[in-house]
């Protein structure tokens, strides 16, 4: 699974239904379009109908409206496997129109063929933007024949290596730039284009690669300056009212961009944790309800999303006013769309809960449903690129990569419109701003009416009229741009016309000071004190943000704009207006010093996320000020509170982002200012804020000891600091998720007052995860103490335990000795040390260990299956039975593994056999102890009385362990009555399963593995 459409799935799974308690089969051949609108289910408050069909569709997967109404479609014939070599490729543009008004389009004329995997298109300057063959091409024409005559490669370098992961989706985006979705496969791209319409900005080189690598690009269409921009777009790139970007991948169906690639470069020390945030729930989060025998690649994933794709934020007018920025998302492989139904008004209704249903599916498995596109009437339309087939083999398990239809259907394909129960170009359906009705196509030619059409309640309407003016850079649009500015009846039509004149080049900072002072400044101070003493202020127009976000590009230039923005930052405090504020200020460099720290330390105080005024401060003094300024406050409360609270540890751990705050700000403060920083933390006692510091301190290659002699008065809070520190984590009342947040910080203590700490801990009854913490802290000791914490009560450890403690005997030569004392012995497993610290132990120079390291691999090779596998190779070419396999899986393997309803999970899962080929299968089966992972080791527990037992770890609490056995049984054991819990360096799959079956049962067994999802039928595997 990988990419939208071509992602649909053919392996295939069962999954719950929508409506009916089981899905039902829906019918196995291709239904003609008037059979195929029978079989859909849709919300109950909208209807669906056909729009346009083979033969006037074929292998459809994009499609966009011009300003005449034509419907473009993109039709991508190369798929799955592309032309034969030599020969040119199948992708072709297609233009279809609605002559008679009747909703329908056909009479379709090619504009362009002979495209190599061609997957979507933008409309600019009379002609398209399309992505195609890893390039983003220009096609027009300029003889009016309507056909193109001009093909021009704007840009190149997108990746190319799979049909499937390549750039689409070029958009124009409400900053007047060009953006297009990565792929997944990134790509170092570079501008070709001949000539561009204006020169480049000074110090920008056209033509030098902009590396892509997990991002998506941007370009301005009329310089060629391009950039890679945060986001990771698979199939789907959308946009809503307030200019907020979205992308998608296969599993995740909504993912929300906040924070820019270009804002990220403003204070480089600091890791931001995420520049994108999933919208929707996402992976095995996500729940779908298809009504079909819906499949997926791999049975884990059924009932999720695993190709989501042809993402759009609605916002049009005929669907219901619920839907109005409502994200719809596509997924094949379920036949459906989906719509997370989040209430647009809030608080929520109490009790009220998604409906467990889709916005849109069908029973029919052809319905492939890949993209979205919002029409002239406000509509929502659906292409289906209606196939049997449509996951590249590439994904596919191998069983299936030669089936032969993977190209059924190639030639059907179908556009369906989605809109509310009342029919569309009614009386009632006129836009009450303009009187034009919301069909209104073809668009005026004039530049002032158009100029009207930002207004429109219908978005395509809006989007459409902002493109066409900033592309023939119509100035004469000005003045009526400038009246709908200054109205206040249309908030969201003043926004369209303030980004639209900035697209003309007509938008100066003093404009934006204006619309700040008239929006917000020169109101009535709108805050208010409620009975609890919170501050509360009104939300600020929607203008005045996209007057903050257009100031960017002016503030470093003009000092009244700047003022009038830190004016702004003491009157606002809804969360969304002050991130782009700060970004904003950001862009003033090392100005305005007193007045930004303050208002970052009053936003910071208040309750915001540290993330942005962190970003937007930079990587210069202003960090290290507004930190300083937070701790002083900070001590000061401290100073004022009661004795107790002052001398006590405060352990709770900080958030990620004031983590990150602290980092950045240590690794760009100057090396005076790091005693001063450090002891503000160890003044505070903050467990969680001084292990962050102490960290970013070994970044700068500095360490807590070399600080100590800078002032006498940090050595002496820091001693007082670690005393507390001991004396809290030994007097054994401390709860163990606070334990987890102390122990790591003991390591800065002598090892005279540590050892006993963490001796008295590893005794007690803590959890595993403390035992883990404590073993790992005492890696950082002198060898003799920590080989002695490292291996107290070793025998009855269970593998996470074990595994920290193999890590610390890895950390000198010392230990090493001792590990392989301990291995050689029989007290640890060679096993255990596992491949990747077997690797490492290979590198240490000293010749005494290498000879000893180099028997005990020797020594514990495995048995030679060699000759069983060669015995049982014909098995892979043998005639064999999935249903005879079945009987046989059910009588030897079911005690241990699962498939289906089959059986019990007490081994690894083995039904998503997919990625396994025959021959892994019979290696595994046949020897099982080649590759084991640690958490499946089969275990020995010897009790206090003697009993033994046998099986896998399953669980583990401060007080017992679980083991798993055959069969599903399962017993559980107090630590307290545990002699022993040793592993067997062995896979609980005994070794000689092929004494139980033959050749010809082994093939039937394998066959049953690799097929046991296909025994219906419903997938042809030849």
């Amino acid at each position: 699974m990988r990419h939208w459409v071509l992602v649909l799935s053919v392996v295939l799974v069962r999954v719950a239904a929508v409506w009916a308690a089981e899905p039902v089969a829906g019918p196995a051949s291709p239904l003609s379009p008037e059979e195929s609108l029978k079989h859909f289910q849709i919300d109950p408050d909208c209807r669906i109908e056909l729009v346009a069909a083979e033969p006037d569709v074929s292998a459809p997967v994009s499609i966009a409206f011009d300003e005449k109404g034509q419907l473009w479609v993109v039709e991508m014939h190369d798929y799955p496997n592309g032309p034969a070599p030599g020969e040119p490729g199948k992708s072709r543009i297609r233009v279809l129109t609605d002559e008679d008004g009747d909703g329908k389009y056909s009479n379709p004329r090619v504009f362009v063929d002979q495209l190599l995997f061609a997957n979507s298109l933008m409309h600019w300057d009379g002609g398209v933007l399309v992505t195609t063959d890893g390039k983003l091409i220009y096609f027009k024409d300029t003889d009016g024949d309507g056909t193109s005559d001009l093909r021009e490669v704007w840009f190149e370098g997108f990746a190319t290596e799979n049909p499937q992961l390549r750039c689409n989706h070029p958009t124009f985006g409400p900053d007047n730039w060009i953006y297009v979705a990565n792929g997944l496969r990134n790509g170092k791209v570079r501008a070709v284009r001949p000539k561009w319409p204006k020169p480049a900005p000074e110090g920008v080189k056209l033509g030098e690669p902009v590396d892509i690598s997990g991002r998506d690009f941007r370009f301005n269409p009329f310089t060629g300056e391009c950039e890679a921009v945060s986001g990771y777009g698979q199939f789907g790139l959308t946009f809503d009212d307030e200019g907020n970007r979205y992308v998608c991948s296969n599993r995740n169906p909504c993912m929300k961009v906040i924070i820019e690639e270009r804002h990220l470069k403003l204070n480089p020390n600091l890791a931001a944790p995420r520049v994108v945030e999933d919208v929707s729930p996402a992976g095995e989060q996500s729940k779908l309800y298809p009504i079909s025998r819906a499949w997926t690649t791999s049975n884990l994933h059924a009932g999720q999303f695993s190709a989501a794709c042809g993402l759009i934020i609605y916002r049009g007018g005929a669907l219901p006013q619920f839907f109005y920025e409502q994200n719809l998302t596509c997924d094949p492989t379920g036949n459906l769309v989906h719509c997370d139904y989040i209430p647009n008004t809030f608080p929520l209704p109490e009790n009220w809960a998604p409906p467990k249903r889709e916005f849109l599916a069908s029973d029919e498995t052809w319905f492939r449903p890949v993209n979205t596109a919002l029409g002239p009437d406000g509509a929502l339309y659906i292409v289906d690129m209606y196939r049997a087939v449509i996951e590249h083999p590439d994904y596919m398990p191998t069983e299936l990569k030669t089936r032969p239809d993977l190209s059924l259907g190639a030639e059907r394909g179908r556009i369906w419109r989605v809109a509310g129960r009342t029919p569309i170009g009614e009386p009632d359906r006129i836009d009450p701003i303009n009187s034009f009705p919301m069909t209104s196509v073809p668009f005026p030619t004039d530049p002032a009416v158009i100029a009207k059409l930002v207004e429109y309640p219908n978005a395509w309407h809006r989007d459409t009229a902002q493109r066409l003016l900033v592309e023939k850079q119509a100035l004469e649009a000005e003045e009526t741009l400038r009246n709908i500015l200054t109205k206040k009846s249309s908030d969201l039509g003043s926004i369209v016309a303030l980004r639209t004149l900035h697209g003309l080049g007509l938008v100066k900072a003093q404009d934006l000071s204006d619309i700040i002072q008239r929006e917000v400044l020169d109101l009535p101070d709108l805050s208010k004190v409620d009975h609890s003493g919170s501050r509360l202020i009104g939300q600020a127009p929607q203008l005045t943000h996209e007057a903050v976000k257009l100031a960017e590009q002016f503030v470093a230039g003009d000092n009244d704009l700047a003022s009038c923005l830190i004016k702004l930052g003491n009157r606002e405090e809804s969360y969304n207006l002050v991130g782009k504020l700060h970004l904003t200020l950001g862009q003033l460099s090392d100005r305005y010093r007193q007045e930004r720290t303050q208002l970052a330390f009053e936003h910071l105080q208040g309750g915001f996320a540290y993330d942005v005024p962190s970003i937007a401060l930079g990587e210069g003094p202003f960090l290290a000020e507004i930190v300083d300024t937070i701790l002083d406050d900070r001590i000061r409360n401290l100073n004022e509170g009661p004795p107790v609270r002052r001398t006590k540890i405060h352990v709770g751990k900080s958030s990620s982002e004031w983590s990150n705050l602290l980092t950045a700000t240590i690794r760009g403060a100057r090396p005076e200012e790091l005693p001063l920083l450090f002891d503000r933390f160890v003044r505070l006692k903050g467990v969680s804020d001084i292990r962050t510091a102490a960290q970013a301190l070994n970044v700068r290659e500095v360490t807590v000891n070399s600080l100590m002699g800078s002032t006498t008065e940090l050595r002496s809070n820091w001693d007082q600091f670690l005393e507390i520190l001991v004396e809290t984590c030994s007097s054994g009342t401390v709860p163990d998720d606070q334990l987890l947040e102390l122990i790591p910080c003991l390591r800065f203590s002598s090892p005279e007052k540590v050892v006993p700490v963490l001796n008295q801990i590893l005794a007690s009854d803590t959890s595993v995860e403390v035992h883990s913490a404590v073993l790992e802290s005492a890696a950082s000791l002198p060898d003799e103490d920590a080989v002695q914490l490292l291996l107290f009560q070793f025998s009855q450890r269970s593998p996470a335990v074990r595994s920290t403690v193999i890590n610390g005997l890895l950390a000198s030569e010392a230990r090493i000795t001792k590990l392989l004392d301990l291995v050689e012995s029989n007290q640890i497993s060679f096993l255990e040390i596992g491949q990747t610290r077997l690797a490492s132990l290979q590198q240490v120079k000293n010749p005494e260990i290498q000879a000893r390291l180099q028997k005990l691999i020797a020594a514990n090779a495995p048995a030679d299956r060699s000759k069983v596998l060669e015995e049982y190779q014909s098995a892979l070419t043998h005639e064999h039975d999935p249903l005879r396999g079945r009987e046989l899986f059910a009588k030897n393997c079911a005690q241990c593994h699962k498939i289906g309803d089959l059986g019990v999970e007490v081994a690894p899962n083995i039904s998503d056999s997919r990625v396994k080929t025959q021959a892994q299968l019979l290696t595994d089966i046949l020897d099982p102890n080649r590759a084991i992972d640690n958490n499946y080791f089969s275990y020995t527990l010897v009790d206090t009385s003697g009993v033994v037992s046998t099986g896998i770890v399953a669980g583990e609490t401060s007080s017992s362990v679980t083991l798993k056995q055959p069969e599903g049984k399962t017993i559980t054991v107090l630590r307290s009555d545990i002699e022993q819990l040793k592993p067997n360096g062995v896979s609980l799959m005994p070794v000689g399963f092929e004494k139980q079956l033959t050749v010809a049962q082994m093939a039937d067994l394998i066959s049953y593995i690799k097929n046991w999802r296909y025994l219906d039928g419903q997938v042809p595997k030849e």
